[in-house]
């Protein structure tokens, strides 16, 4: 992972573990990035300066464990 995002985590309300990274400037527009399988947090576009550039925040995220 780039050292611009670093891997957080949360609970869901069924007690499962979520890990989600955030790309881009953290009061930019927040868009979820919703990928198919396979897909993970890890999925994001190769230049990353572009989502600073368009004002977003991308949040990409895996599957909850279990």
């Amino acid at each position: 992972m780039s050292s611009s995002a670093q891997a957080q985590t949360v609970i869901v309300p069924n007690g499962r573990t979520l890990m989600f990274a955030e790309w881009g400037g953290p009061d930019g527009w927040p868009v979820a990035s919703l990928h198919g399988t396979p897909g993970s947090r890890l999925g994001r576009h190769r230049d990353e300066g572009v989502y600073h550039r368009a004002g977003v925040r991308l949040v990409t995220y895996d599957r909850p464990d279990g």
